[in-house]
Formats: C-alpha cells, sequence, structure tokens
C-alpha cells in the first residue's frame, strides 16, 4: 500500500437524501488493512467512496464504492 495525497486512503461519505458529506483520512497506521475512524452525521443510508493506490509505482488510484444503512 503507498500513499495517495498524503494518506493510505481516503474515503468520502454522502447520506442519501440531503447529500450530507464526511471526509475521513485512513489511520496512519498498516497492519494488513485500511483503518478509518468517523462518525457519520445522523442515522441512515451512506454510499461510500474510498480511494487508494497500490502497488511499488502507484500508478493509478483505485475506487471501490459501496452502500452502508446506519441504524
Amino acid at each position: 500500500m503507498t500513499r495517495y495525497l498524503g494518506a493510505y486512503g481516503h474515503l468520502v461519505v454522502v447520506r442519501e437524501g440531503d447529500l450530507a458529506l464526511v471526509h475521513a483520512h485512513a489511520d496512519d497506521q498498516l497492519d494488513g488493512a485500511i483503518r478509518f475512524w468517523l462518525s457519520t452525521p445522523a442515522p441512515g443510508r451512506y454510499r461510500m467512496f474510498l480511494q487508494f493506490q497500490h502497488g511499488q509505482t502507484a500508478a493509478a488510484v483505485n475506487t471501490a464504492a459501496f452502500t452502508v444503512a446506519v441504524p
């Protein structure tokens, strides 16, 4: 894993409905996984977009998108 824009990963979280936004950087410590610590503003469905670089050349930025329901 290599750093992208100074962090091991960037996470953008958008709430369905009103588009409330959270942006988080990955934890500085890697132990086989990228970790994020964040709080959502309220319950709801959130679309999350993770960006990271992997490999020695780190030429490409990878983006993964997923949806999470926060009770």
